[in-house]
């Protein structure tokens, strides 16, 4: 059966988010050994599918590129090409794979690894914003992987949370390479590019053409903002966005709103300055400052668990954004609201020092006891007195109670507390018990030694000499 009279699906964008003239195709159901399932989702400028290869046996992703034109004079098709072989070429564990690439109707076409599993987009919305822990976690992760990209001088160009997805594991993933392009890994920007990415995302100067590590370190930077706020602090139609980039600082106030760490906020601040001298040189300079942020310890140790606890509760079609916990409105994890809650009560809650027995007699008197060193050997003056007697004691602050004696040991520190009236027992060196047999067995060495030189003397002083 020809290509023609294959079944075919439409692809389509309703209009480019980018102001760019996209158009309506129809691919065949089958691309070579690729079976095209259903939309998966859509970009600033393409449209993904799931898709499944019959010979391998595996899921694909395929992404239709509805923004260029299959030929030499398009430059967007030029990129394309360029930065589908670099991304080829690369091997990194931290993105998907590129498996092939081609052109159906006019429109490029690349074959990419499907990743089974949220992006962080869809966890953001399903789960609300993540806590700094869990953000830290993927953006650790997304920073090594474009690092190793920009290492090999790839510029990715479309850096977001759709792009970023988790799998069974959790493992983070960076995806989407349809309009990544190739550059000389020492060339810092590279000037009129063609316009291409994600609004929402984009750096200033993207807007105009150019390219370079520092435009994704932007992109990381507004990504980071969007997983900790919930939104993306830009939003409206690509006039208005477009300006807001060039010339409206980001609404700080919201991280601080939910408690975000004032190291990770200048690191947002900066990897977001207008004018990309100030910002971050690459991912990898952004990672380091992330690593290097001064940030409480048990913040990096639950980095994993937090973001495997997001995760699941996107898969289990968990709560509605940013209004689900209080704890999620901090900007903090359970755990951590938790702990403040509980502090606060200690705090705010008197501090007993024990609490007594439970007892059926009569509540005792709490009056002002004698505190007495438990170590000393004490012989009790008194007959125990019947009545019920209260004890509180000096060194610890224990309150408990005694019916059998005047004076009792403390149930917590062991120290003899005497009743209210009782005159403290003497008390003898607790020292001299353990040296008495030494000193008496001393006494007698020089007793003996003293006899016998007495006896020494009257031999050779006696009578016969």
């Amino acid at each position: 059966m020809g290509i023609h009279e294959q079944e075919t699906v439409p692809l389509s964008l309703s209009g480019g988010s980018l102001g760019l003239t996209v158009r309506e195709i129809k691919a065949p159901r089958q691309l070579g050994s690729v079976r095209l399932l259903r939309e998966i989702g859509k970009g600033g400028m393409g449209v993904v599918w799931l898709g499944h290869d019959d010979m391998l046996g595996r899921d694909v992703a395929v992404k239709f590129l509805l923004g260029a034109a299959a030929t030499e004079d398009d430059p967007q098709f030029a990129t394309f090409l360029e930065g589908a072989r670099a991304a080829a070429r690369l091997k990194c564990a931290g993105m998907t794979a590129v498996f092939h690439a081609d052109v159906v109707d006019g429109a490029p076409y690349i074959v990419m690894e499907y990743v089974d599993g949220p992006t962080i987009s869809r966890v953001v919305s399903k789960s609300g914003p993540l806590s700094v822990p869990a953000a830290i976690a993927v953006m650790s992760s997304v920073c090594g992987t474009t690092s190793e990209l920009h290492d090999a001088g790839i510029i990715h160009r479309d850096i977001k949370p759709s792009n970023i997805m988790l799998d069974t594991d959790c493992r983070v993933f960076l995806t989407d390479f349809g309009i990544a392009i190739s550059r000389p890994a020492g060339e810092a920007v590279a000037e009129d590019v063609g316009l291409a990415g994600t609004p929402g995302y984009m750096a200033p100067e993207a807007f105009e053409g150019a390219c370079g590590p520092r435009t994704d370190a932007y992109s990381l930077g507004i990504t980071f903002y969007e997983m900790l706020v919930g939104a993306a602090p830009f939003e409206g139609e690509f006039v208005d966005v477009r300006e807001m980039h060039r010339t409206r600082d980001l609404p700080l106030g919201k991280l601080r709103e939910r408690h975000v760490d004032e190291a990770i906020i200048e690191i947002i601040q900066r990897a977001t300055h207008k004018d990309p001298k100030f910002r971050y040189k690459s991912a990898r300079h952004l990672l380091e400052a992330i690593e290097r942020a001064p940030l409480p310890r048990q913040t990096r140790m639950r980095a994993e668990s937090e973001l495997r606890a997001a995760a699941l509760k996107c898969r289990a079609g968990g709560g509605g954004g940013a209004d689900a916990s209080s704890a999620t409105l901090s900007g903090r994890s359970l755990y951590d609201h938790l702990s403040t809650l509980a502090a606060k009560k200690r705090e705010d809650t008197p501090r007993p020092a024990s609490t007594p027995e439970p007892s059926d007699t009569p509540t005792p008197d709490w009056s002002r006891p004698v505190a007495v060193d438990a170590g000393a050997p004490r012989t009790p003056e008194a007959a125990p007195v019947p009545s019920v007697r209260g004890f509180v004691c000096s060194k610890c602050g224990a309150q408990f109670s005694s019916s059998t004696a005047s004076a009792a040991p403390c149930p917590s520190c062991g120290v003899v507390v005497v009743g209210p009236g009782e005159a403290p027992p003497p008390q003898e060196d607790k020292d001299d018990g353990p040296l008495r047999p030494f000193t008496v067995a001393m006494i007698g060495l020089v007793v003996f030694v003293i006899l016998a030189i007495f006896v020494v003397v009257i031999m050779f002083l006696g009578p016969g000499k």
